[in-house]
């Protein structure tokens, strides 16, 4: 196994990227009984910038929202996925849409987005409240092993060292290309971090009397 490599800031590594207004839906969506609908879907885009795999992560609503939202983004071009040297790849990424009283209301990521690990952590990084989620950018082979990582936000070396050693220690979801074979990929990775102390207070309300 080879060891993980951390990006630096330089790296040319990126997510595959859409445009705020090309996930606007271009269809009529079902809503819950109180009129609200939420989805959220994983992505895989290719190295042309189609996407090739569109498939549920979170659903709230009719299940025929996530088919019409995956209808249509395969319909839409986006930027693709860049490998550290900056070539285009596959790349994977989880979009969300939402609707409030029948109206769409955009693609914001909820606050309590399910992270793809939860970590303690002595401090939390300067700047950052407890609890905050951080987008890591990692390439992946078509095992899914993890090879190569960077924060997309700054933060300081250390954390995001730490971050990335944890995300590695698993595997994540191969990319699949067209034919449905696995491929490398540029992979979005949600991380929270919670201070001990947070989660010791939390632990102590919790405790029996």
């Amino acid at each position: 196994m080879l060891p993980l490599l951390i990006a630096t800031a330089a790296s040319a590594m990126m997510l595959p990227a859409l445009q705020p207004a090309m996930l606007k839906p271009s269809f009529k969506a079902k809503m819950n009984e109180g009129g609200s609908a939420a989805l959220q879907v994983r992505v895989v885009v290719s190295p042309t910038g189609n996407v090739v795999d569109c498939r549920k992560a979170f659903l709230n609503g009719p299940p025929g929202n996530v088919d019409a939202f995956c209808s249509m983004l395969r319909t839409r071009l986006s930027s693709p996925a860049r490998d550290p040297t900056g070539q285009a790849a596959y790349g994977v990424v989880y979009l969300w849409s939402h609707w409030t009283h029948g109206f769409w209301t955009g693609s914001g990521v909820p606050s309590w987005d399910p992270p793809d690990l939860a970590l303690e952590t002595n401090h939390m990084p300067k700047g950052f409240a407890d609890g905050s989620l951080f987008q890591l950018i990692v390439q992946a082979d078509a095992k899914g092993t993890v090879q190569t990582c960077i924060a997309s936000a700054a933060v300081p070396a250390q954390a995001q060292e730490m971050m990335c050693n944890e995300a590695a220690a698993g595997s994540v979801m191969p990319a699949t290309n067209e034919s449905g074979n696995g491929v490398a990929s540029i992979q979005e990775f949600v991380v929270r971090l919670t201070p001990k102390s947070t989660i010791d207070a939390v632990m102590k309300r919790l405790r029996r009397k």
